[in-house]
């Protein structure tokens, strides 16, 4: 159990460092491309411009990773609060109440 919950703190402390900075680099690496920067010089580009504010981009990734996060567990609640609905819906239509 120690040891589990020793991995399990490191794995989760990695993602949230590694996983902001590679959506903010993932994001500096398209616009760069788009705005003519070739694709062998994008990711030097992207790293250089990082690496002056990476505080300001790792805050900037985490606060988006975390208000998804936020998202994507409302709409499995919702989808758990709708799922009774769409059975009375369904027994609506094909005309089963559970009535014996």
């Amino acid at each position: 159990p120690a040891l589990f919950g020793f991995v399990l703190f490191w794995i989760v402390a990695f993602l949230l460092v590694t996983g902001p900075v590679m959506t903010s680099m993932s994001a500096q690496i398209s616009w760069a491309i788009a705005h003519g920067i070739p694709f062998s010089k994008a990711f030097t580009w992207a790293w250089e411009r990082i690496k002056r504010n990476f505080y300001g981009w790792w805050l900037c990734g985490l606060a988006l990773s975390f208000i998804g996060s936020i998202g994507t567990i409302i709409c499995y609640v919702g989808s758990f609060i709708t799922l009774p609905w769409s059975y009375l819906a369904w027994a609506e239509l094909i005309g089963d109440r559970g009535e014996s």
